[in-house]
């Protein structure tokens, strides 16, 4: 990463792959670090140039041990508003996945586990799940629970 940011670095290289790639996209956004975020930028001339398409949900960054920042994943769209005016910001809040039950299960739980999150360690403000599901399907939560931590293993319970 950081000999491709340097290699960036050269105008020759910058004009030639701004030429290449009039689009860019990026999958899983959330995970974004600074340094993949200053490949991706000079590309684009700043969002001067070119088109940007992110996607992301930053409740679901998971890579802090490797530096992803969620400042990144909020930098970006604050300037994709900017630049692209607000319309190009596109929010999907609703999924097909989950079962109402469990998407009513979710907000109830983490409403309270989100209610004040730590920035520090990447947590976000609680936001609700909407089901976009039409059918009947009622889903269900079960809970693992174990006498002791010696009965067995947390691998060999999950597996069981």
């Amino acid at each position: 990463l950081l000999k491709t940011r340097d290699i960036l670095k050269n105008d020759a290289v910058k004009k030639y792959l701004e030429s290449k790639y009039r689009y860019i996209m990026v999958d899983e956004y959330q995970d974004t670090n600074e340094i993949q975020y200053e490949i991706i930028m000079p590309i684009l001339d700043n969002l001067n140039s070119g088109n940007l398409c992110v996607v992301g949900d930053e409740k679901q960054s998971i890579y802090m041990f490797r530096d992803a920042d969620l400042e990144v994943f909020n930098r970006t769209k604050k300037k994709i508003a900017e630049m692209k005016e607000e319309e190009s910001l596109l929010t999907l809040p609703h999924s097909f996945r989950l079962a109402p039950g469990i998407a009513l299960f979710i907000n109830h739980l983490f409403r309270n586990l989100f209610a004040e999150p730590e920035l520090i360690f990447n947590e976000v403000e609680h936001s609700d799940l909407y089901c976009a599901r039409t059918d009947d399907a009622p889903g269900k939560v079960e809970l693992i629970l174990r006498e002791n931590e010696s009965e067995i293993s947390e691998a060999e319970l999950v597996a069981a």
